[in-house]
């Protein structure tokens, strides 16, 4: 099956709708690789958001059709990045209305167009359809001691192809274990397979295929889940510092989104005993070692594994071998504290904003990055936070979404790096400042 397809990057005015604020319309026409208007196409505009360590679109309008003359409309945007595009009827056949993104994989874009629109313009964008060659992909998944598997399978595109992404792909699978993706495009792709864990502190099994796709079926992928690694370790205060009131968690944060399971909610994370011990079960890929949940003002100092410093560095799991019985976290209260308050263009102390603070390295822009911070005030308008010692980045703006994580976007903290305020923060200082909010 061949299936029309055509994506268009769009912007539109960073930021979000206020109340009153105009909205963006896109609108034009959808026209065949030979410029004949095309009837009954569904054009969709998806929002670009910057999720779980990568780029995603989510759609945010209703679908639009387009009518004999191959127009098509879209109206009430909020500001944002998007992603437009078309899909063809296949055979003469409109597409169903409620298709959702990705359906059946994201589309490969065969043009680009990139537009800055202010509240209340109208962005005119015509697309122009190019038929896909689709390939099927097929195999089948086995458990540890080779049994058939019938269990969870996701496909999405690989991060290394750069692609916006929406969410992953599930494919057919049969009682025997053998599985299908039908109608893929080209790209690279990773494929995964797992079963649910039986506790928060241990992941389910595992199993991931990186497969490429040029038009032509691919077949015999085989999925065969493993265990995983153990981590059994224990907690460290440094300097000698009192044990305090509350519970600290440990977590293996992905530091490779193609080698790890999809969803960051099914990751292992395990409470510290009353003894100080943890245990990770069902690891896979490389991780990071960090602290997910500890009492206010303890940070994560450092991590040691047989004695080497392994800080912010990704270490590999998957098969016993790989296992780690000498894990040591490092805790300490001795981290740097900043407060201060934000002031507008005046000078006028502000009750609302949202403090944002990355640090000046780059090498530590990682997805769950322990030195990404965001703040908000107090009642006060006031903000205060504990870091790890480095040297950061720290900007103001208006307050967005709490679940919006665009801003750790590479791209959009080299933007925030130009106009941020730089501090060097050093165990156990106190930085009291003022921070000018950014428009």
């Amino acid at each position: 099956m061949r299936r029309a397809l055509i994506a268009a990057a769009v912007v539109v005015a960073a930021g979000s709708v206020v109340p009153g604020q105009s909205t963006a319309t896109i609108q034009g026409h959808v026209t065949s690789a030979s410029g004949d208007p095309v009837e009954g196409a569904t054009v969709r505009a998806s929002v670009v958001r910057f999720h779980q360590g990568r780029r995603r679109a989510v759609d945010v309008s209703f679908p639009a059709t387009t009518d004999d003359h191959g127009r098509y409309r879209i109206d009430g945007l909020a500001r944002g990045r998007y992603v437009v595009r078309a899909t063809a009827p296949i055979d003469g056949t409109a597409q169903p209305a409620d298709l959702r993104l990705p359906q059946p994989f994201p589309p490969q874009a065969t043009e680009s167009k990139e537009v800055v629109v202010e509240a209340g313009q109208t962005i005119d964008l015509d697309l122009s359809t190019t038929p896909l060659p689709t390939a099927r992909i097929s195999g089948r998944m086995l458990d540890p001691s080779g049994r058939p598997m019938t269990t969870s399978l996701l496909m999405e595109p690989s991060l290394r192809s750069g692609i916006v992404t929406g969410e992953p792909n599930g494919g057919t699978i049969s009682s025997d274990g053998r599985f299908e993706f039908a109608n893929v495009p080209p790209g690279e792709y990773t494929i995964k397979a797992f079963r649910t864990r039986g506790n928060p502190s241990k992941e389910g099994e595992f199993a991931g295929a990186y497969v490429q796709v040029a038009g032509a079926d691919v077949r015999g992928v085989e999925l065969k889940t493993t265990l995983g690694s153990i981590v059994r370790g224990k907690l460290a205060f440094a300097d000698d510092e009192p044990i305090p009131q509350g519970r600290f968690y440990v977590i293996a944060e992905r530091a490779d989104l193609d080698e790890t399971p999809v969803r960051p909610g099914e990751l292992a994370h395990a409470q510290v005993q009353q003894d100080l011990t943890f245990e990770l079960d069902g690891l896979h890929g490389p991780r990071r070692l960090e602290l997910e949940q500890a009492p206010s003002g303890w940070i994560l100092k450092a991590v040691h594994v047989n004695g080497v410093d392994v800080t912010d560095m990704p270490v590999p799991f998957g098969t016993e071998k790989e296992s780690l019985d000498d894990v040591e976290i490092v805790v300490t209260s001795r981290g740097a504290q900043l407060s201060g308050t934000v002031v507008d263009g005046r000078g006028t102390q502000i009750p609302s904003y949202a403090l944002l603070m990355f640090p000046v390295d780059r090498t530590l822009w990682y997805p769950e990055s322990r030195f990404f911070k965001r703040v908000a005030p107090d009642a006060e308008g006031r903000f205060q936070v504990v870091m790890p010692p480095a040297g950061y980045l720290v900007a103001a703006v208006n307050p967005f979404d709490e679940q919006d994580d665009s801003w750790q976007d590479p791209d959009a903290l080299d933007t925030l790096a130009r106009l941020a305020m730089r501090i060097e923060a050093v165990e156990a200082a106190r930085l009291a400042v003022t921070i000018r909010l950014l428009r």
